[in-house]
């Protein structure tokens, strides 16, 4: 019987860029970091950005590099510059093809075989076990090469009325196009019975309350809620120590935009930046009531989900917002989670701290249960709604493509 052979499509060589932290000095960083929010009035998130980020790029400057095709991880330097040379002398080979150039090609050749057993084998004896016994980095590693989903790398090719669609910026409209009309291309008719129209003058929030201000939902939470002085919610201002939590306790893996401050940055510098932040936090919160606008910038991924890959009907927007606007949302939901959660009903699992799907399942089975001996009957009606996120209306959004 022979042996099973895989073979993968040779990708192009890819540029990447990087932080150079080879040379960065975590103490020097601070101290000028420090200086440069002495001596500036930062007046919103979008200055204390710029600063820190002037200042990340003086200590750790942006490079850029080359992941050549199918860049397997026992490729290692002296292995490169062998087949470097094997390909050097293969083409002075098919130029002269003289016995001495085919000598030196086949030594060379045979060089490269021996080397490449050599460190790969040195690569897998020095593995460690870990990355088999951790699910998630064996999963990270295997899933690629068994698996059609996600991009992984490989470059978007779309077809739109019979057209191939392969350049970048082509496709970066396209697909931004197609995600901010998502909804108005259903063509769903709103419920005119339970939804007002309202003044486009009107801010976001008026707009939202006179909106759905008679919606069945909104008028069994008012009957719920007293109308005391106690169902009035307004922001409180934070303290540097609250703030200093939120930092400390982000992801250092977490994924941000292009050119924003990394989580790694922004934790090694909280001690000095987050009495700058903590003073931008209590002025968007409670003086100006204005949610930062620059915090609601996302990098927009297409991720590949299923079915043809060149129909952008199945691509979906997967958002990377920037580090800071996470410290604000945690703050933010504390206070709010703090205010409502009295307010909500009891059989209300999604989204709340204590709550999962084994509540919502154990009260539904108990209902059940309790009918059943009472000699009643039960009844479900179960729903899975095809891209249920791709029918809500977000009005307005700001975003970036990157691939």
């Amino acid at each position: 019987m022979d042996n099973a052979k895989i073979n993968f499509t040779k990708k192009k060589p890819v540029e990447i860029k990087y932080r150079d932290y080879k040379c960065f000095d975590e103490s020097a960083f601070n101290e000028d970091l420090k200086e440069a929010f002495r001596n500036s009035e930062i007046q919103n998130c979008k200055e204390f950005e710029h600063t820190v980020m002037d200042m990340l790029d003086f200590h750790a400057p942006l490079k850029k590099k080359i992941l050549r095709a199918n860049n397997a991880p026992y490729i290692t330097k002296k292995l490169r510059k062998a087949i470097m040379k094997r390909s050097q002398l293969e083409k002075i080979y098919l130029k002269k093809q003289t016995e001495k150039s085919l000598s030196n090609y086949k030594k060379q050749k045979n060089y490269v075989s021996r080397l490449y057993k050599k460190e790969r084998k040195i690569f897998y004896d020095s593995l460690n076990p870990s990355i088999v016994s951790d699910n998630k980095k064996f999963w990270k590693t295997v899933k690629p090469l068994f698996s059609n989903k996600g991009n992984f790398g490989n470059k978007i090719k779309l077809v739109e009325n019979e057209k191939i669609i392969d350049g970048d910026i082509e496709i970066a409209e396209e697909l931004n196009n197609f995600f901010k009309n998502a909804v108005e291309s259903l063509h769903i008719r709103e419920n005119q019975f339970i939804i007002q129209n309202v003044d486009n003058a009107c801010s976001p929030v008026e707009k939202a309350i006179k909106k759905f201000q008679f919606h069945p939902s909104i008028l069994l939470i008012k009957n719920k809620i007293n109308n005391s002085i106690s169902t009035s919610f307004s922001f409180c201002e934070v303290t540097k120590d609250e703030v200093l939590r939120e930092i400390n306790s982000i992801n250092n893996k977490k994924a941000t935009p292009v050119n924003t401050i990394p989580p790694k940055i922004l934790k090694i510098s909280a001690e000095y930046s987050s009495d700058t932040l903590t003073t931008l936090v209590n002025k968007s919160l409670t003086f100006s009531k204005k949610y930062p606008a620059n915090l609601k910038l996302a990098d927009i991924t297409p991720t590949y989900k299923k079915k043809d890959p060149q129909a952008k009907e199945n691509y979906r927007p997967v958002s990377v917002l920037p580090v800071i606007s996470k410290v604000f949302e945690r703050l933010m939901q504390k206070q709010i989670n703090s205010f409502i959660t009295n307010h909500l009903s009891d059989v209300l699992c999604g989204y709340r701290q204590g709550f999962s799907t084994q509540h919502a399942l154990i009260k539904l089975i108990e209902s059940w249960r309790q009918s059943l001996d009472k000699k009643g009957y039960s009844g479900a009606v179960l729903m899975d709604l095809s891209k249920a996120f791709d029918t809500i209306n977000h009005e307005s959004k700001s975003s970036r493509i990157w691939f």
